[in-house]
């Protein structure tokens, strides 16, 4: 599993706080910026995610609001060593391109 080190840098004005999440952060998604995903979060669907050990997700937050999130899959193929895919990139609009 991917480990759960906490970055910090400079977004303009604010420092903001990268992190990995797992199945006790659930609670952060509650502080989500508007458009981040391409659609509203179902909690169950959240759960399930963070609970499985395949799927990983970085979050970015500002002043405790998750601002941006990556998310991934830990892949494996018979004749290839494990890989790690990205799948999904979103960040709120007001910090793009920073």
């Amino acid at each position: 599993m991917i480990g759960r080190g906490i970055f910090s840098f400079d977004a303009g004005a604010d420092m903001a706080e990268i992190r990995m999440v797992g199945p006790d952060d659930v609670a952060l998604f509650d502080t989500l910026h508007g458009d981040v995903f391409d659609g509203p979060i179902h909690p169950d669907w959240l759960a399930s995610y963070l609970a499985d050990p395949r799927l990983h997700m970085a979050v970015a937050r500002v002043e405790e609001q998750v601002i941006g999130m990556v998310s991934g899959v830990h892949y494996h193929h018979p004749d290839k060593p494990p890989q790690m895919l990205i799948n999904e990139l979103g960040v709120a609009t007001p910090f793009r391109r920073q």
